[in-house]
């Protein structure tokens, strides 16, 4: 493996974990209530809660520049890890609220994907402080361990700097240490986890989680100079008996390392182990949980395999904890179906499994009962093909029969091509109700907008529906107003007309044209446009409500698509199914021209697929009471998006299927439409 930019640095990565009598978080069984998005597409892991414990919270602190009389070197990525490690615990496993997450970095992330979580962190309302001197960090550790107070609360503090020992015991360094003066101008590792420890001047939580990566000496381009291995005293300090749990990245006269490389971005390497394993590459347990254990053990499995190919000497982490404190869940694998439909398409072609046997094998998983045998054997037989316990012939025989049982031998549907821009666009159904008694809008961009009535109807799915998610609880909602809506996605032309920018320009997944939905917008971005739409015309526009959304969505239908349940008609209403679901956009993986698929009730088309739209709510659980005009929750981490796109399965497409994401996220299947 051919290392850019490495370096050998002393780390150490300690992960030290105080637990009180409750052993487990509160609510371990649910499933989550919210699917995120976020800018790493292909993370298969959820929330073990349906959300944080207010009491939860957590300080991340990276220096990679120090003052020029501290005698310390620069570091690289320490700044990468800081922001990484606090969008892991806020974003993607949801296990800090974002108003008691304090992020203090001395120096700028170098990579985009980086500068975008730390954009995405900010506008959450974490608080994000661009210097890390001692006293700055000793006020935010004070704020912190006052936030958790109760023995069912979480306190995480994660340090990333250099590190040295004294007799006067183990510091950290801030970005004004000065490594002459270590008492005077270090953090005090033992004094950090006192203040953890003490329920009276301390933190009171049950849960408290220490994570230093304190380095020492930067070593040469070549691998070989001035770098000084890990201290044993340092290391003979946090192993010291406090009834707290340890991790740390090397062992005694051992180096840690760093890669530009590693995640795209740059990271300690035992730092990005840990980080992989947060996101799905850990072993779980029977219960889907992704413990402290598991993800030690896959961050030392990543540093011994990264020095064996890198050629150089052994890093080898060590752990030493309880066997309660092993078990602490920090995410949730995504169910089978997600993860296979991922898995699937990384999975190596050949001669037998070919792409049109997993077209076939796509459309077969989400069709499979649990509560049938030769479903869950057949299931069982997948898996192990794709761990890699079956050779492609063996399987391929033997699931040739079952998918012949399960989706017909007749069962392929030709995907829908899509219609030349000049086609006729095509009517509605001849069993589609009557569009209300008033007549279409057509504003000053050309963008038409269609009259939807006021009325009350039934927002959720039943039990009985193929697919639901438990976040779709049904319940009557009344819309007391009828309002307009746009008959398409907002265009890449109407974007540009109004707000004289191209954010989809140059990225991956996108047709460019004046008639393709605009994406790579944000939802700040879309109420940038609303507020500068309305500012032109004097008039305002806005973003639909959730319940406007699925209410002009279903267009006074009852069904799991606006043309009924039959997802095989799913091809002449949407684009779905690119990357994951076999779709129709499976050949040409990007949102395609608005309006060439037919219309639902209400005259509105890609209201599935295409793209995800952005609604104005908040995402929150639904209540079984009604409703009447439901504005969502008052404040939230994450928007409501709705619709699915061309990328997903038709599970996704549904009238009632929910989705969210951060107010800034950006991607190739994110846009909008408008309401008036």
């Amino acid at each position: 493996m051919r290392v850019s930019s490495c370096c050998r640095r002393l780390a150490l990565l300690g992960l030290v974990l105080l637990f009180g009598p409750a052993m487990l978080f509160p609510i371990l069984g649910q499933e989550p209530g919210v699917r995120g998005v976020g800018v790493r597409q292909q993370t298969l892991i959820a929330p073990v809660s349906p959300r944080p414990s207010a009491g939860n919270a957590g300080l991340f602190v990276g220096v990679n520049q120090f003052s020029k009389q501290s005698g310390l070197g620069t570091l690289q990525f320490a700044v990468h890890d800081a922001i990484e490690l606090a969008f892991a615990f806020v974003v993607e496993l949801q296990l800090i609220p974002p108003e008691n997450c304090w992020l203090l970095i001395e120096g700028q992330p170098s990579a985009d994907s980086v500068q975008q979580h730390l954009q995405q962190l900010t506008s959450l309302g974490v608080q994000v402080g661009n210097s890390a001197r001692k006293s700055e960090i000793l006020e935010a550790f004070s704020t912190v361990v006052q936030c958790a107070r109760q023995e069912t609360d979480l306190l995480v503090c994660c340090f990333s700097s250099h590190g040295f020992q004294q007799p006067a015991g183990s510091f950290i360094m801030p970005a004004d240490g000065n490594r002459s003066f270590l008492v005077d101008t270090g953090l005090s590792l033992a004094t950090i986890e006192d203040q953890m420890d003490d329920p009276d001047s301390g933190s009171r939580a049950g849960h408290r989680l220490l994570l230093i990566d304190a380095c020492q000496e930067r070593q040469g381009a070549k691998g070989q100079g001035a770098g000084t291995p890990m201290d044993p005293a340092f290391e003979k300090a946090l192993k010291k008996s406090t009834g707290q749990s340890k991790l740390a990245s090397c062992s005694p006269g051992e180096f840690s390392y760093e890669d530009a490389s590693l995640g795209g971005v740059g990271h300690g390497v035992f730092t990005y182990g840990i980080l992989d394993g947060l996101r799905g590459a850990a072993v779980p347990d029977t219960n889907r949980l992704i413990t402290l254990d598991a993800v030690a053990t896959h961050a030392s499995k990543v540093a011994q395999d990264w020095t064996m190919k890198a050629r150089r000497d052994p890093q080898t982490p060590i752990l030493s904890a309880t066997v309660n404190a092993r078990q602490l869940p920090l995410a949730r694998q995504a169910d089978d179906l997600q993860t296979m439909l991922v898995t699937l398409q990384k999975h190596p072609l050949d001669q037998h499994f070919t792409a049109a046997f997993r077209e076939r094998l796509e459309r077969a998983l989400p069709r499979l009962s649990k509560e049938n045998s030769e479903d869950n054997e057949f299931l069982q037989q997948t898996q192990q093909f794709l761990r890699g316990d079956l050779k492609s012939l063996v399987f391929c025989r033997y699931a040739t029969s079952e998918l012949d049982r399960i989706l017909g031998v007749m069962a392929a549907v030709a995907p829908v091509k899509p219609a030349p821009a000049d086609a006729p666009m095509k009517p509605a159904p001849a069993a589609s109700p009557a569009k209300p008694n008033s007549n279409p809008l057509t504003n000053s961009i050309g963008m038409v907008l269609l009259p939807i009535p006021a009325g009350t109807f039934t927002m959720g799915s039943p039990a009985s529906e193929k697919n639901r998610d438990d976040d779709e609880t049904q319940h009557q909602v009344t819309l007391s107003k009828p309002f307009y809506m746009g008959r398409t996605e907002v265009t890449q032309g109407q974007w540009k007309n109004v707000m004289g920018t191209e954010p989809w320009k140059g990225e991956d997944y996108v047709q460019e044209g004046d008639d393709y939905p605009a994406v790579y917008i944000s939802w700040d971005d879309a109420v940038a446009f609303c507020k500068k739409l309305s500012d032109m015309e004097g008039r305002t526009y806005r973003l639909p409500t959730e319940a406007e959304w699925e209410y002009a969505c279903r267009g006074g239908t009852k069904t799991a698509f606006s043309f009924g349940d039959a997802e095989a008609k799913l091809s002449d209403y949407a684009w779905w199914g690119g990357i994951l679901g076999a779709g129709n956009a499976q050949d040409e993986q990007y949102a395609h021209r608005v309006a060439q698929k037919l219309p639902n009730p209400f005259g509105l088309h890609d209201m599935h697929g295409n793209v995800w739209e952005w609604c104005s709510d908040w995402k929150g659980a639904y209540p079984s009471t009604p409703l009447r005009d439901p504005q969502g929750p008052d404040s939230g981490s994450f928007r409501v998006l709705r619709g699915g796109s061309w990328f997903f399965a038709p599970l996704f497409v549904r009238c009632a299927s929910r989705l969210n994401g951060t107010p800034v996220d950006r991607r190739s299947d994110l846009g909008f439409r408008l309401v008036l």
